[in-house]
């Protein structure tokens, strides 16, 4: 199933959701940008942004 978002969230408002489902088992895809937490790669790069955006 997919629920698309729309931009305009903050970055760190982001990380809190996808922090949330993966907690709920729910991968994270961006159909707009390189993101797929489905993947190590994905879930590496996530990461990367996460501890960039701090």
């Amino acid at each position: 199933m997919t629920t698309p978002a729309w931009r305009g969230r903050s970055l760190s408002h982001l990380f809190a959701i996808v922090t949330s489902l993966k907690h709920n088992r729910v991968v994270f895809r961006s159909l707009t940008e390189n993101l797929d937490t489905t993947t190590r790669s994905g879930e590496f790069l996530f990461q990367v942004r996460r501890a960039r955006a701090v």
